[in-house]
């Protein structure tokens, strides 16, 4: 699992209607060379199950479901408060979205930190869009999953599912408070699955403490060290987030242990 449950308890939730967005989950976007790049088979999707996981994640994580556990699993707005939770770190969120639960996805909310005078100092009360989806079949009692993770004040380079290729140079654009920071990058490693012929680690490009309003990250090229792990392409997630500038950052969203002040994050391919 790539958040950190349990570390926050989940005070006032709040539902007022909004019109859901979504965003294309395999996107392919060509270059000179013509490269192609493989269909990861690793969940499309970032939290509770994301790009690192094994294939067969969502099925068991189903019939655990089926089996009476994780029964929040089943309605989109629970796996948006569990997300914010334990992601972001916030005490009490505030979720709009659908009225309605939804029977099928995507479907998008937006949520934000409500803790009152606690978030004096600590710049909570903006949105953030969090998109869910049933990525197993649209059946009701199917669980749902977050597959992106979008705010206005972060712009990122790429969409949910597009192909980015081993040494692009991906740009974002960064709206930041004068006490935010922000870490960029992107985080991937080789499918997991009967493909893998070694152990060839995480890859990463990134930058932490950036506090201009343009960046550019460039993916390694090749993605990783061992040309055999290179040759399947990799699975992994674009992202930026901000913390106060007091936070030393460790340069990924999902791992980082504090306070997470905005966050925009999306699964990507590498070719």
């Amino acid at each position: 699992m790539s958040g950190r449950p349990g570390r926050v308890v989940l005070g006032v939730v709040t539902f007022v209607i909004l019109g859901a967005g979504w965003f294309a989950l395999v996107a392919p976007r060509s270059d000179e060379a013509g490269l192609v790049s493989p269909v990861a088979p690793a969940p499309s999707s970032i939290w509770p199950e994301g790009p690192f996981d094994r294939p067969d994640t969502l099925r068991l994580e189903q019939a655990r479901v089926e089996a009476g556990r994780d029964r929040w699993r089943l309605r989109a707005d629970a796996v948006v408060a569990h997300f914010v939770q334990s992601t972001f770190g916030w005490i009490t969120v505030e979720i709009a979205g659908a009225a309605e639960p939804p029977t099928a996805g995507p479907v998008t909310y937006r949520a934000r930190e409500d803790c009152g005078a606690l978030c004096e100092g600590l710049g909570g009360g903006g949105w953030v869009e969090v998109t869910v989806d049933r990525l197993l079949d649209e059946r009701a009692g199917t669980i749902w999953s977050v597959v992106a993770v979008r705010s206005d004040r972060l712009r990122l380079p790429v969409e949910a599912g597009e192909v980015v290729v081993a040494g692009e140079s991906l740009p974002f654009g960064l709206s930041l408070a004068e006490d935010r920071h922000a870490a960029v990058g992107v985080r991937f490693a080789q499918p997991p699955g009967e493909t893998t012929t070694s152990d060839c680690g995480d890859g990463f490009a990134g930058e932490a403490g950036v506090t201009d309003a343009e960046v550019s990250v460039t993916v390694p090229d090749p993605p990783f060290d061992e040309l055999s792990c290179s040759a399947g392409g990799a699975a992994g997630y674009v992202f930026a987030y901000t913390t106060t500038r007091l936070t030393v950052q460790t340069g990924d969203p999902l791992v980082e242990p504090v306070y997470l002040t905005d966050l925009s994050i999306v699964p990507v391919v590498i070719a």
